[in-house]
């Protein structure tokens, strides 16, 4: 069998005060929606590194992985 590839991504749950950071689409298929900002994993990136990446490149905020979920 040869090698498989996958498209894996990331999204990011930021909690403060008791409050949960959304950010608002702002193109595609769910425009203007709500939702965690998110992205994918790139070629030789962790899941870690990238859900760090997404953070700051949609938001400006940056954050600790405390946690991964699936």
């Amino acid at each position: 069998m040869g090698r498989l590839m996958c498209d894996l991504g990331v999204a990011a749950r930021v909690v403060h005060d008791n409050k949960i950071l959304l950010v608002q689409e702002a193109r595609g298929r769910y425009l203007g929606c709500w939702g965690l900002p998110k992205g994918h994993v790139e070629t030789g990136e962790s899941p870690e590194q990238a859900v760090l990446r997404e953070l700051v490149e949609e938001t400006e905020v940056e954050g600790v992985v405390l946690g991964l979920a699936a």
